[in-house]
């Protein structure tokens, strides 16, 4: 389907790259005609495409990343959140990287760059009809541009994995982006005790904006009322099996909280920290790395099992899809190791008033993945 954008929207996007050029707008628009628009994901809370212009002195030209809120309270609010990550994080890295080796090359968490935000845009397509069913003109857009991080995302490695003999040597290199990527998510988690008016800044609890959480198990106790106040207000659309099913599982999240959480901090979480959302550059062959995270609309304060246990069930989902890496156990506990490895070793030393190395394990992590599964499952259309 062939995208075409309103005047505003173009507008909006013409003067994005001005900007990033350094030239005036007037001059972008002999560029403009040969620019190139891709549709990437349509999800339940958002819509992604990418712009590309070609630029005679770039060898790539410039990409954007365009994204677009759904018709809903839940996609605007997860994109004003994700505005104010953005912003935060790359403010506080360059306040405070001078003064830290957090941010050393090897453990340097790239976050995109927000380049324009903007809400209560009526309409983006030209044509809505065709392209968005906005015809009532009733909802309003939320869109924010950025850069795009080269690379392609963490999972279709997974996906893309061969068949023995083949299979060795692209084993080795994912198992090293594996703890590539968990040393990331640990830099990234342990940026609340690195920066220590981040939490003040950033301003988020994914859980409960209104009340501070100081352990674990605080915060999944404001999680579960959380999510019971989304479910009192749509009982009429939760069959009571459903809602009985998602109390269980939250009491069963509980338990596993229970079981060794003393000296588990609380951390800022990705929110949605699933293979798709790590961007992985492969174009330097045999040494491909991690070069980013996207998709920061549930960033908060929370728990690492929360981050951790999502990305450990999105890669047995991405290996479940590939025979030649889903039929296997070994395989798969050989990622989450690696995972693991990673992730300990990107935990800073110094967190103030943690005397005991955090220390997860698989099980531990696997049965808590595969419980927020089956919530999510459950309750997935019940947040919007």
């Amino acid at each position: 389907m062939t995208l075409t954008l309103t005047p505003k929207v173009t507008l909006i996007l013409k003067n994005t790259v001005a900007t990033l050029l350094n030239a005036p707008t007037l001059s972008v628009e002999e560029l403009w005609k040969n620019v190139e628009y891709r549709e990437i994901k349509v999800g339940l809370n958002s819509r992604v495409f990418i712009v590309t212009l070609p630029i005679p002195a770039k060898k790539d030209g410039i990409s954007l990343v365009v994204k677009l809120s759904n018709g809903n309270n839940y996609s605007r609010n997860a994109m004003k959140r994700e505005k104010q990550a953005l912003q935060t994080l790359t403010q506080v890295e360059k306040q405070y990287s001078e003064d830290t080796k957090v941010f050393a090359v090897e453990n340097r968490v790239r976050i995109p760059q927000l380049l324009y935000y903007g809400e209560n845009i009526p309409r983006v397509f030209a044509n809505e009809d065709e392209n968005g069913s906005n015809e009532s003109n009733t909802l309003s857009y939320t869109i924010e541009i950025m850069e795009m991080l080269r690379g392609k995302d963490a999972g279709s490695l997974i996906l893309a994995m061969p068949s023995p003999p083949n299979k060795e040597n692209k084993l080795d290199q994912l198992l090293s982006i594996m703890k590539i990527i968990g040393r990331q998510l640990a830099a990234f988690h342990y940026s609340l005790y690195t920066y220590p008016t981040l939490p003040t800044q950033i301003g988020l609890l994914r859980c409960n904006p209104n009340t501070a959480a100081s352990n674990s198990l605080e915060w999944l106790s404001h999680h579960l009322e959380y999510f019971k106040s989304i479910w009192n207000t749509k009982q009429e659309a939760n069959p009571p099996e459903e809602y009985t099913l998602a109390e269980e599982l939250l009491e069963k999240c509980k338990l596993e909280f229970e079981k060794n959480s003393s000296n588990f901090p609380l951390v800022l979480v990705h929110g949605d920290a699933m293979l798709p959302n790590f961007i992985v550059d492969d174009f330097i062959i045999n040494a491909p790395t991690v070069t980013g995270m996207i998709d920061l609309g549930d960033c908060g304060v929370g728990d690492a099992r929360y981050d951790l246990g999502a990305l450990f069930w999105s890669v047995r989902y991405n290996c479940e899809k590939n025979s030649n890496l889903g039929t296997t156990d070994s395989d798969i506990t050989l990622l989450f190791e690696a995972i693991l490895d990673g992730y300990h070793a990107g935990i800073p030393s110094n967190i103030p008033g943690l005397n005991t190395p955090v220390k997860y394990t698989v099980e531990m992590v696997e049965t808590f993945s595969l419980i927020l599964h089956d919530l999510y499952d459950v309750i997935a259309y019940d947040i919007q």
